[in-house]
């Protein structure tokens, strides 16, 4: 058997992993990316195996981060069955028709109010896709194994969550993959803990929550009393986005409890979304999967008012006076909550509370961060209503039970993958299992068939039970101990022993070996190193950075804060042209080649601004390109136009430049600040020194350059011979860039040699 994760890696949407075992391929989970809008852009993206040649989908659960993008898979030609729990296939009846319609009536709206770069603007899917891949839906059981594909058995176990939510247990000749899924919480409002996992020799865990930890024995209902009290009191609304299937009927029984004790006034409670309202009949219908009884589930609607019709729910804008209205989607991310939310959010009396995981990018995500400026349907909304983040509500396992779940399994796994995460989270929860429970927890690459061990290691035997080799069970306590222990860990998977400090000359030549192996197996051998600030924006963004900093500063002109936020915002537009000559300079250099039967590759330090643009250029031409990040104190994630693959991250810089001159082929600046400088003086210091070989290095932006650096003053101070002014070369644009580094080789200019002879030959010239 083998992996492949399509998504979920690095955020917390698009759940998609591919499993392969014999010929027969499953898809576990399907989900659309959300958030900022290079990941929702990737719905766009083909998928990238024929959808004909998969044999079956298998859903963890309704949520649309893992079902949302089954409707363009059908329409793309998937006709397979699509397996899931029964609460799961009702659930998706409400929710993948809805998402055809929302994703319909906002591209409506895009073309009746020119909002959108494509003429005319389209779904990604329609709601009639979404009708037609209910019909391969096939619901299963909990706890009963089912075939799924030739030889693949399937396990649904309940994982609490949302209804119907399951991990699930794949296996194929005795080989078994668990998928967790989201988990749930064990003090969930509604639904019971999620159960101990099966048994798997590989596990792939969510990570959502795995930097945080909620306090222990903290009642959730006492934060909502007292947000309510202080709303009512100054006769504002309480707007509460909350996504339809799980968190909307938590808070009609939080909202039943709290009046029940008396704990709260009792406010008109509206819940304005026709998905939440047939949900909660769902939550009636399935009352076994969850915490409450029947007469639970009618008391939690009492005195509730129930919001499907349009204009009904437009007629809201009329009421007046403290009131309680829960709308979705809990992102705010698009339905009828961004109306709501565009009226009640300027108003300081307004109480606006998030009750769930709000992913960067979105606009839950962006008020979480402190941001209160909005777009909303094209326009630039303030947000004056006050902003509070429930996490007491969230039905996402936090760290302490993910690590306690884990904690649950009869024996270790010999793989653990991690996925489902924002990095941080990932890298605490990874740090967090290994510190307690001495597992080594991987991220996985995007788009890399994996082995049970990895793309290339060897399957290890698995060790018998002691009680198979004869031992009673004291002894065999003892050896399970032994076998558990640190020390016996070996020493290739043991990252706390590789993180020593006097194994560093150990991690640098691992830093060497790995990109250099991979580099050469895609056949990357010539490069052009680019590099620039990383603070330079796009135009888009930039004008966008440049529009919010003016709106805030007309709120209060006289703030030498925001006066300093627009200058800076015009620094920024005025550089951004940069940007675009990069991406230039990258389209260039991907689609000419350098001489007769060499091609170069780009390659850059892996981030944003300059580097970004540069890949951009290559992606944009379907070429590949190389990016090099280092680890900051400050990370600095990869930029979104790397090749998977092809993306590396290095401790030591000393290793990184290494790399990038091993195959450089030519250098090229645009403007930046220190660490462009440090590229740079260093390949100009081994050129003179001459222990690499000449290449052209070449500065985009003249005036900066000469202003940046006056190397005629070295000269005349004589720290500079003058034959080194010929190591650089000043253009002011991306072709004069490209013309200038063909020019060098065209006339016969060496290729480079870095202290050793290169792993590949070099092209002559």
């Amino acid at each position: 058997m083998k992996i492949r994760f399509l998504g979920a890696v690095g955020t917390v949407t698009g759940s998609r992993s591919l499993l392969q075992a014999d010929g027969a391929r499953v898809l576990v989970d399907c989900g659309l990316f959300q958030g900022f809008k290079s990941l929702r852009e990737r719905n766009w993206e083909p998928f990238p195996l024929d959808p004909r040649s998969l044999d079956a989908v298998v859903l963890t659960h309704a949520h649309l981060d893992h079902s949302g993008w089954l409707p363009a898979l059908v329409r793309d030609g998937f006709r397979g069955p699509v397996y899931c729990t029964e609460p799961t296939r009702d659930l998706l009846g409400l929710l993948l028709p809805d998402s055809g319609r929302i994703h319909e009536e906002d591209a409506n709206f895009a073309n009746r109010h020119g909002t959108s770069r494509h003429t005319p603007a389209e779904p990604l899917y329609t709601e009639d896709d979404a009708l037609r891949s209910l019909d391969q839906l096939k619901s299963v059981p909990f706890h009963t194994p089912q075939e799924v594909a030739a030889g693949l058995n399937a396990l649904f176990v309940p994982a609490g969550h949302i209804l119907g939510a399951s991990t699930v247990q794949l296996t194929h000749r005795g080989q078994r993959w668990v998928f967790s899924g989201d988990l749930g919480r064990e003090d969930d409002l509604l639904m019971r803990p999620p159960e101990a996992p099966p048994e798997a020799e590989a596990l792939v865990l969510e990570s959502t929550y795995g930097d945080r930890v909620r306090a222990r024995g903290v009642d959730p209902l006492d934060a909502l009393a007292e947000l309510i009290h202080t709303v009512a009191n100054r006769g504002g609304a309480l707007l509460v986005p909350a996504f339809a299937v799980g968190r909307a009927q938590a808070l009609l029984w939080a909202l039943r409890r709290l009046l029940d004790d008396g704990r709260i006034p009792a406010l008109p409670v509206i819940l304005d979304s026709p998905m939440a309202v047939s949900a909660t009949d769902l939550f009636i219908k399935h009352h076994s999967f969850h915490r409450l009884s029947p007469t639970d589930c009618a008391r939690m609607a009492e005195g509730v008012r129930f919001v499907r019709e349009v204009e009904e729910s437009k007629a809201l804008r009329n009421i007046e006076g403290p009131h309680i209205l829960i709308s979705a989607s809990g992102m705010l991310t698009g339905g009828r909550v961004l109306h709501h939310l565009a009226r009640l959010g300027p108003n300081r009396r307004n109480a606006i509370a998030l009750v769930g995981f709000q992913a960067p990018g979105t606009r839950g995500g962006d008020l979480v961060a402190g941001r209160r400026l909005l777009k909303l349907h094209g326009q630039e909304v303030p947000i004056e209503a006050s902003v509070h983040n429930l996490e007491g509500y969230s039905a996402h396992a936090d760290q302490t039970e993910l690590v306690d779940w884990l904690r649950r399994l009869k024996s270790p796994p010999e793989a653990l993958w991690l996925n489902h995460g924002e990095p941080a989270a990932t890298e605490a929860l990874r740090r967090k299992i290994q510190d307690e429970l001495g597992l080594r927890a991987m991220v996985p690459p995007e788009n890399l068939d994996l082995n049970l061990d990895g793309p290339s290691r060897p399957r290890a035997p698995s060790a018998p039970s002691p009680a198979a080799m004869g031992y009673d069970p004291r002894e065999s306590a003892r050896v399970r101990a032994l076998v558990e222990d640190r020390s016996y860990i070996p020493a290739d998977e043991d990252v706390a022993f590789l993180d020593r400090e006097d194994l560093r000359a150990t991690r640098l030549m691992l830093e060497y070996l790995k990109p250099d192996r991979l580099l050469r197996e895609a056949g990357v051998q010539d490069v052009v190193v680019v590099f620039g600030g990383a603070r330079v924006l796009s135009p888009e963004r930039a004008a966008e950075a440049l529009r919010r900093a003016q709106l805030e500063l007309s709120r209060a002109p006289d703030d030498p804060a925001r006066q300093a936020a627009v200058a800076l915002a015009q620094r920024q537009v005025a550089k951004s042209p940069i940007y675009e000559d990069a991406r230039r300079f990258g389209r260039l250099a991907s689609s000419e080649e350098l001489c007769a039967g060499v091609r170069l590759t780009v390659m850059t330090g892996g981030g944003p601004g300059v580097m970004e643009a540069a890949n951009k250029g290559a992606w944009e031409l379907g070429r590949p390109s190389v990016g090099l990040n280092i680890t900051l104190p400050k990370e600095q994630l990869p930029n979104p136009f790397l090749s998977p693959g092809l993306c590396f991250r290095f401790r030591y810089f000393a290793l990184r430049k290494m790399h990038f001159l091993l195959r450089a082929r030519a250098l090229v600046a645009f403007p930046g600040g220190f660490g462009t400088l440090d590229e740079l003086f260093d390949v100009l210091c081994l050129m003179q020194t001459k222990k690499l070989s000449r290449m052209p290095v070449v500065l985009v932006g003249e005036v900066f350059w000469r202003k940046a650096l006056n190397l005629e003053h070295l000269v005349e101070e004589g720290v500079i011979a003058a034959e080194d002014l010929d190591l650089v070369r000043f253009v002011d644009t991306a072709e004069d860039a490209w013309s200038t580094i063909r020019a060098f080789y065209a006339e016969g200019g060496p290729g480079g040699t870095f202290f050793f002879d290169p792993p590949t030959a070099r092209h002559a010239p």
